[in-house]
């Protein structure tokens, strides 16, 4: 995201999935409907890496660097993914570029 460097990993990593699902809708949106699906199945065959009670941001954010070799980077993945596949109205391609932050 511009080349900048930023402590908030998963909010880059969240933007950057946030483009590619919007462009994909646009694109191909039985693609995107196909990967949704896909992914729905095997998140629910992965365990969550989340100790209870920690954020997913803060998680994420705190053991980023161990996290990318790991089955655990895919369930954040996923779950990023997923997480905006259920943006309503889900935002536009054009609207992803000018706002690609999580939504509050």
């Amino acid at each position: 995201m511009q080349h900048e460097i930023s402590a908030n990993h998963y909010s880059v990593e969240y933007g950057a999935n946030r483009i590619a699902a919007a462009y994909w809708r646009q694109t191909d949106p039985n693609f995107m409907s196909r990967v949704e699906s896909r992914m729905t199945k095997v998140i629910g065959t992965l365990q969550s890496p989340l100790p209870e009670g920690v954020a997913k941001e803060a998680y994420f954010n705190a053991n980023y660097d161990r996290l990318g070799p790991t089955p655990d980077y895919i369930w954040f993945q996923y779950s990023m993914v997923l997480s905006v596949q259920r943006e309503r109205p889900p935002p536009s391609f054009a609207q992803t570029l000018r706002h690609p932050v999580i939504p509050q």
